[in-house]
């Protein structure tokens, strides 16, 4: 019979990992990438990326996060017809 193996879970390790400055930078990048194409897809559509660091006063949890949204009315509108986002995905696939 095969030894068992016991596996530990350290969660500050991986706290620790999810607020790398090289994890943070990664999120931030692939969300540039992402509104950069929608706005190729775009015809004059603007987006943003918009990044939250952990403990920041827009963010909740204890990681970073990453988002793109559209900057104004009328981006909103071609992205609620077009679905310019959903399209523009792959480009932060890296």
């Amino acid at each position: 019979m095969a030894k068992r193996i016991k596996l530990v879970m350290h969660k500050q390790g991986f706290a620790d990992l999810r607020n790398s400055p090289g994890v943070l930078a990664d999120l931030t990048e692939r969300a540039e990438l992402i509104a950069a194409e929608a706005e190729l897809r775009g015809n004059g559509a603007e987006f943003e990326a918009r990044a939250a660091r952990p403990g920041s006063s827009f963010s909740r949890r204890s990681r970073g996060r990453s988002s793109v949204g559209t900057t104004d009315i009328r981006s909103r509108a071609k992205q609620a017809k077009d679905n310019i986002l959903q399209a523009a995905l792959n480009a932060g696939r890296g």
